[in-house]
């Protein structure tokens, strides 16, 4: 019987972490459809040997809400999700990695920061963007890089 209830509350904490881990939560939910977003691109240029940073550029833009450009960039952040980690309950206010470009996002007095890692920043928190290394966190960039160089022209 006490092996039972063992095997059982064994069971009951892995499908409890499982769902509260890994359970998808949507963008949309932190935005609030009624404040203008601010977005902003950055990308690290780097000179012909990788050593030194020969330019940083930046694109930045203003959505206001209720347009055909904050629902087109909805639409996007509709198309990703984020999950906890360790990181997100057991502290960590930073992220680190990632590659040359980085998306910010503005928002109702906290910044989604992705610089293409697996791990993301909302807030203050640590969240993870996918599942399995940092293609979701790339392809977001690319997706957000493309409206933000398409809304400056």
């Amino acid at each position: 019987m006490i092996k039972r209830l063992i095997l059982f509350l064994s069971i009951a904490a892995i499908v409890t972490s499982g769902i509260i881990f890994y359970w998808p939560q949507s963008f949309t939910k932190v935005i609030d459809e009624n404040v203008d977003m601010y977005v902003q691109y950055s990308e690290n240029v780097y000179g012909e040997f990788g050593s030194v940073e020969i330019m940083h550029l930046k694109t930045d833009i203003i959505i206001e809400p209720g347009t055909q450009p904050y629902e087109q960039f909805m639409d996007i952040l509709r198309n990703y999700s984020y999950h906890r980690s360790l990181r997100t309950l057991f502290g960590g206010s930073s992220i680190k990695g990632g590659g040359n470009e980085f998306v910010h996002i503005s928002h109702n007095g906290f910044v989604i920061s992705n610089i293409g890692s697996k791990e993301i920043l909302i807030g203050s928190k640590v969240y993870h963007l996918g599942y399995w290394g940092n293609k979701k966190a790339q392809a977001m960039i690319r997706d957000i890089k493309a409206y933000v160089q398409g809304k400056n022209l």
